[in-house]
């Protein structure tokens, strides 16, 4: 009888404590269902060891105990009663990982800080700080992944000293909504005004929070930082600053650092003399390049590809003129460096902005050095904040499937003088293996989408620079103006895309036949024939295969070429006039047929193809004047 009271009891504590266990996951737990710790970023390299002010990696007891003991000031502020979880407590795993150290190794803050559906307000106050205007709090943050519910945060700075939230002369720095991609975040805000005792806030602060509330779930805090705005300690290469923390990471994840600000940089003889042959002055033609307004980064390869750009992010407030920056990458040790890669406008640039960009592949434990300049126009050199951002990308392998320049095109066959030819590649993969590695075109006086070895073709005339990465569409141009001496008019020539990798080059280079490729690892397009005219060619002129329709009519500007679901055209007229269009295959049967009122000048049209064979069709336009016909050929 006595062992089965023991027994009883014994099973009665287990529930006991089960019980207690399961009440506490609640309390500190997470409300949507299966949150992850597989996709999580880790990563445990500082910013800028030289630019610290502050940093804690949260490695400490995170409990509102620990972390008073540290410094911190917290507070609840919420309205109505506090519910069953701290203001702030110690990470848990089961939510989801911390962003370095050990899994539990974050701040913490959920539903539970309040009852019903109360309003939460936790204040988390830093130690106070001596800080500068322009310097930054960086900090990383996550909710659970695929949380339907908008957690947020306010950063908060008081130049006084106080910490206590009641005080007035607190100012709000900004406010976001905590990320549910299963990835750490990090967020950085610039601090307005100087101060010897300042406080900095992070407020989770949530409106319909609590656990009838629509609006809060779970956030984790991690690697709190705040960062001196002193450009000398990366404005040459031995000062450079450490990005470290932006690479790693899942495939596809962009990750940013900065603001980072150029204004009060210079360039001096430590600058390399070499590596930056491509930056773009003195008005974009690249004839004269210079260094300005140097600034340094620094990072270790990991093995991985990477596209790296410059661009606006969280606590930019003057960003950079245009946008425009150059990159120049290298490796080696500060004053023997080895030129690596060069940028002057990346993928990314627009007409009216011009971040750097480039991808690469990185070295494993190789140290890279990247090289930012403002791009000086004329003399007026842009000047301003800017962030880095790096994305990690899926590995194309020369042997790859999926390796294509893409549905490739040109607007016209026949380029009348003064007319501009525009050739284009959609939706091109290329490799991203080697050193170097991208997307060009090349320009031959025969076909040469079967060759083997392109750059050491007979038929090869020039090449346009590379892009690389590769994007969406890939577009060149040419004017036949008669100033370009190796495209003479009056003659054919060929456009072709080439997507290569593993290509190498002595020095940095710009255009293709910089590079020395590798042939195993190239893909050649189709080579679009186009007919470069003289100035007065009759096909420019209205004159056709019937010569009564001379002066009245003509047709040019045929695209896409070859033509695919639709032909394009301009019709030229003499004068306003009514003609018949039509569309015929090479046996004489008319396929498609319109009544159309021309206008004098261009007249654009557009005739579907859907459902018709390949092969050579005529466009005929037929009026009162005669009639005019042309050939093109549907893919």
């Amino acid at each position: 009888m006595k062992k089965f009271t023991l027994m009883v009891v014994a099973l009665f504590s287990f529930g006991v404590m089960n019980a207690q266990t399961a009440s506490k996951v609640a309390a500190y737990g997470s409300r949507t269902a299966h949150a992850t710790t597989t996709t999580v970023q880790r990563n445990v390299s500082p910013v800028n060891p030289a630019a610290v002010i502050f940093s804690d990696n949260m490695d400490g007891d995170n409990t509102v105990i620990g972390l008073t003991a540290r410094g911190y000031a917290t507070y609840y502020r919420g309205t109505g009663l506090p519910g069953v979880s701290p203001t702030w407590f110690q990470g848990n795993p089961l939510n989801f990982i911390s962003y370095n150290g050990a899994d539990s190794s974050y701040v913490s803050a959920n539903y539970n800080s309040v009852t019903g559906s109360n309003k939460i307000d936790n204040w988390l106050v830093l130690p106070s700080l001596s800080v500068g205007a322009g310097d930054s709090l960086s900090f990383w943050s996550q909710a659970p992944l695929a949380s339907s519910y908008p957690d947020s945060l306010r950063i908060m700075y008081n130049a006084t000293g106080a910490t206590l939230p009641e005080d007035a002369n607190w100012v709000e720095l900004g406010r976001m909504v905590v990320n549910t991609n299963g990835q750490w975040e990090r967020a950085a805000y610039e601090i307005p005004a100087a101060s010897a005792t300042g406080s900095i806030a992070i407020r989770y602060n949530v409106v319909q929070g609590g656990p009838s509330g629509l609006n809060s779930d779970l956030i984790g805090i991690d690697q709190i930082d705040v960062f001196s705005n002193v450009v000398a300690n990366f404005d040459d290469c031995a000062g450079a600053t450490d990005i470290n923390s932006i690479f790693g990471g899942a495939v596809g994840i962009t990750n940013n650092i900065g603001p980072f600000d150029n204004t009060t940089a210079t360039t001096n003889g430590s600058d390399p003399s070499t590596g930056w042959e491509c930056f773009g002055e003195p008005d974009g033609s690249g004839t004269a390049p210079e260094l300005n307004n140097t600034v340094w980064f620094t990072f270790t390869g990991d093995g991985s590809n990477y596209f790296v750009e410059s661009g606006n992010c969280a606590g930019v407030t003057n960003y950079i003129s245009d946008g425009d920056t150059q990159f120049a990458l290298y490796t080696g040790s500060c004053g023997s460096l080895t030129p690596v890669k060069c940028n002057e406008d990346g993928p990314s640039a627009t007409a009216i902005t011009y971040p750097a960009g480039f991808s690469f592949s990185t070295v494993a434990g190789t140290q890279y050095y990247l090289m930012v300049d403002g791009f000086s126009f004329q003399g007026a050199v842009a000047t301003g904040q800017f962030c880095l951002k790096a994305t990690k990308q899926t590995t194309v392998v020369c042997a790859d499937p999926s390796i294509t320049v893409g549905t490739v095109a040109a607007n016209v066959t026949d380029l009348c003088f003064g007319d501009t030819l525009i050739v284009s590649a959609t939706g091109a993969v290329t490799p991203n293996v080697g050193d170097y590695f991208g997307i060009s075109w090349i320009i031959s006086s025969a076909d040469i989408s079967a060759s083997t070895d392109p750059l050491n073709d007979p038929a090869l005339i020039a090449t346009y620079t590379f892009t690389s990465p590769a994007p969406a569409i890939s577009t060149r141009s040419f004017i036949n103006d008669g100033t370009v001496a190796f495209l003479a008019p009056g003659a054919t020539y060929f456009w072709t895309p080439i997507v290569f990798g593993n290509a190498a080059a002595a020095a940095v280079p710009q255009f293709l036949t910089d590079l020395t490729l590798d042939n195993a690892c190239i893909v050649l397009g189709p080579s679009l024939q186009v007919n470069v005219l003289v100035d007065g060619d009759p096909l420019c002129s209205g004159v056709g295969i019937n010569e009564t329709a001379a002066n009245a009519y003509g047709i040019s500007s045929i695209f896409p070429v070859p033509a695919k679901d639709n032909v394009n055209f301009t019709i030229n007229a003499k004068e306003n006039s009514a003609v018949t269009i039509s569309i015929k295959n090479n046996l004489g049967q008319e396929i498609v047929s319109r009544q159309v009122a021309v206008n004098k000048g261009k007249n654009a049209l557009s005739f579907d193809l859907k459902g018709n064979a390949a092969g050579f069709y005529f466009i005929n336009v037929s009026g009162d004047k005669g009639n005019y016909n042309v050939k093109f050929v549907k893919q």
